[in-house]
């Protein structure tokens, strides 16, 4: 039986967040590695970094 068009659009919809979230947390490890080595760098990073921090619950 061939899955409905909504499934398949919440199984794209799935695979875009996956897909996301993996960005998220390179982006958070990279702007941790940033924070916790500016002192080695003399100076900030080049490149900016925006952490942003949620609240479950």
């Amino acid at each position: 039986m061939p899955e409905r068009p909504v499934h398949e659009l919440i199984k794209e919809l799935s695979q875009l967040l996956v897909q996301l979230s993996d960005n998220v947390i390179g982006n958070l490890f990279n702007a941790l590695h940033a924070v916790t080595h500016q002192d080695e760098q003399g100076s900030c990073s080049k490149r900016p970094v925006i952490v942003i921090l949620c609240r479950r619950g």
